[in-house]
């Protein structure tokens, strides 16, 4: 099976160009669809259609994640005060999430990898009340993505105004806070993210000991990622 992993997309169309070349049997997007100061909100809105149409006729070959930037759309969620966030165009956006709200979850397991928009931390899952098990994680976050979406919102009890916490949650924590807070999942899987742009991907795993890969990089490098036949890839667009 061949998966490719697109990183935040901010309204960037790039994605359709990738699959073009690329031919996966399944695409998991990494969230953040939306707020961005390169492309309009029509071009936005445009391209989120596009996805939802996709996941509409692939179903389960198509993953679409939850961002920060989405997440803050939602009616019951009450950030919305965060970089980015597109005050005047916010009714439509909500009408737009809410319709579109079951096309999307929190997490995506493709073992050994786990995707989720910014990382899933030890300290996340104590307080969402869940005991770490392999085979029952991506069932209990959507279970409480579900049952609870307020526990993803941002921490306000966090110091760090960029979400750079332990307790964060897997749209909101930092790179630095994520590593240093996995020792259960560390050992089963490798999370592949996006949230925290980077130049470019680690590969050779320098500072992640290539147990992270961080991939909001489509606005950088234009990188992207493979993996077929448990061979991770990562490649450009540009």
């Amino acid at each position: 099976m061949k998966v490719v992993i697109i990183g935040d997309l901010h309204g960037l169309g790039v994605w359709e160009l990738i699959l073009e070349k690329e031919q996966p049997d399944k695409v998991v997007f990494l969230g953040d669809y939306f707020d961005s100061t390169e492309v309009s909100v029509e071009q936005q809105i445009a391209n989120f259609r596009k996805l939802i149409q996709l996941k509409r006729i692939h179903n389960q070959e198509v993953v679409l994640l939850m961002g920060n930037h989405d997440f803050h759309y939602l009616p019951y969620i009450e950030t919305d005060d965060i970089s980015g966030y597109q005050h005047e165009s916010e009714e439509i956006l909500t009408q737009l999430l809410m319709e579109s709200e079951q096309y999307l979850q929190m997490i995506h397991i493709h073992s050994p990898y786990l995707f989720t928009h910014a990382g899933i931390s030890d300290d996340f899952l104590v307080k969402l009340g869940i005991k770490y098990r392999k085979e029952t994680l991506e069932d209990e976050v959507q279970k409480a993505f579900k049952n609870n979406p307020e526990f993803f919102d941002y921490d306000d009890n966090c110091e760090d105004a960029a979400g750079d916490d332990k307790e964060q949650s897997c749209i909101w924590i930092r790179p630095r806070s994520l590593m240093n807070n996995t020792t259960l999942i560390k050992k089963d899987f490798i999370q592949i993210v996006g949230h925290t742009m980077q130049k470019r991907v680690d590969v050779k795993g320098v500072a992640t000991g290539g147990r992270f890969y961080f991939l909001d990089t489509l606005r950088t490098s234009g990188q992207y990622g493979v993996l077929e036949d448990d061979v991770l890839q990562f490649f450009s667009y540009k």
